[in-house]
């Protein structure tokens, strides 16, 4: 089974490319804090940095609705790139191809880079802890 869930912040603007196929392909940075405390109970703060990439019409809805700074939650699969370097060193790295999102930011706080709020039909998780709601986007229903 070859299946990731994370929740963080991207770190970089959504990337789009189009394929010769007429395919779009999306590209972004994700960090994903996780605090612990060390032996000496001392509060620890790590952070993971994860590339993303996504396909087709859910890579154009990612980029419609999200931008540098954006919480986000990620589901899909681990996928191993490996390629040569053009000094012949051979390269890899983990990428996770993106099969799912979820909104974590509020509505108001998911606004684009221009101020305007993003017009999102969704279904609303109860928030949890002070937490801001998780929400599940159905993809048919964004219209685009």
């Amino acid at each position: 089974m070859n299946n990731v869930n994370i929740i963080g912040t991207i770190t970089r603007d959504i990337e789009l490319k189009y394929l010769p196929s007429g395919q779009c392909l999306g590209s972004f940075g994700i960090a994903v804090n996780q605090d612990y405390k060390n032996k000496e109970g001392v509060k620890v703060e790590k952070v993971s940095f994860f590339n993303v990439s996504v396909f087709g019409k859910q890579a154009e809805t990612v980029n419609n609705f999200f931008h540098k700074g954006s919480r986000i939650g990620v589901s899909g699969e681990l996928n191993q790139e490996r390629w040569e370097a053009q000094d012949g060193t051979k390269r890899e790295k983990t990428v996770i191809g993106l099969k799912s999102f979820s909104f974590i930011d509020r509505k108001s706080d998911n606004q684009d880079n221009r101020g305007q709020n993003a017009p999102v039909h969704y279904e609303q998780q109860a928030p949890q802890n002070n937490q801001p709601p998780i929400v599940d986007v159905d993809e048919d229903s964004i219209p685009f």
